[in-house]
């Protein structure tokens, strides 16, 4: 059977800098594998993801934000996919992923954050913050202190798009015992932080969280307003009236994204 190809015209028709050559120890290290016709297949999908989102509940295209922040932006999967115009930094705490990104992406700024706040920007500094499969690692209050500082850095009316591990995953990679259990907390961590002492190493915070859509709501509307949770599948969930038929097409044709996604926005 032939692989489903995802539409790509709902990407405005501008320069970008693709990546097309990516060491393979970077590779394997952001996505678990070296296949890089994976690793761009998936960027088209999420970006159809994000600005289907960005679309419903902000009305704009991630093209017309002015100040972007990549949180934990790895080695470029998403932020190759902004026009070269666009006014966009990033951050991540693995310092060979930052020199590729800078290396590579010469219209973006990316620095090297620590594992902890603060970033390094002003208060207010953007009006679009999105993070892809970072608080889905983090340690409860780890997660606590980034959701302040990312919400210092946004401008009131910034529009945040983070990805969790949330109820689909808990749904579709739990026993029943398992889940009922993780449900009751709404929260749970599981240290699986292992080192071997290179440069490459996850910072002693970065395990794997889970979090239920219940406990997002009362917990992370202290710091922004909730406005929705996506499950991690199906795509069509991201769908809604006003959506372009391009961008309908991309989600048609797009894989589920595994992690649920929440949408917030600064007040």
């Amino acid at each position: 059977m032939n692989e489903v190809v995802i539409d790509a015209s709902f990407l405005p028709e501008v320069e970008r800098t693709s990546l097309s050559d990516i060491p393979e120890h970077l590779l394997r290290h952001t996505i678990g594998t070296t296949d890089l016709a994976h690793f761009q297949r998936s960027a088209l999908e999420h970006i159809a993801f994000f600005e289907a989102a960005t679309l419903k509940h902000d009305g704009k295209r991630l093209y017309d934000y002015q100040s972007i922040l990549d949180f934990g932006c790895g080695t470029g999967r998403l932020m190759q996919m902004f026009p070269n115009t666009a006014n966009i930094k990033g951050c991540d705490p693995n310092g060979p992923l930052v020199k590729f990104c800078n290396d590579f992406f010469k219209h973006a700024e990316v620095y090297q954050s620590q594992p902890e706040p603060p970033l390094k920007w002003a208060d207010g500094t953007f009006d679009l913050v999105y993070s892809f499969s970072v608080f889905s690692h983090l340690k409860r209050d780890s997660e606590e202190r980034w959701l302040k500082e990312l919400a210092r850095v946004g401008k009131p009316g910034c529009i945040y798009l983070i990805t969790i591990q949330g109820d689909w995953w808990l749904e579709s990679k739990f026993s029943k015992p398992e889940r009922e259990k993780i449900q009751n907390a709404g929260f749970w961590y599981f240290d699986i932080h292992t080192s071997r002492g290179t440069e490459m190493d996850f910072p002693e915070n970065y395990g794997s969280s889970i979090h239920t859509s219940d406990f997002i709501r009362q917990e992370w509307s202290k710091h922004m307003d909730v406005l929705q949770v996506y499950k991690g599948r199906p795509p069509m969930l991201y769908d809604h009236p006003s959506l372009p038929e391009a961008h309908r097409r991309a989600l048609e044709g797009s894989r589920s994204m595994g992690q649920d996604m929440v949408i917030m926005r600064k007040r």
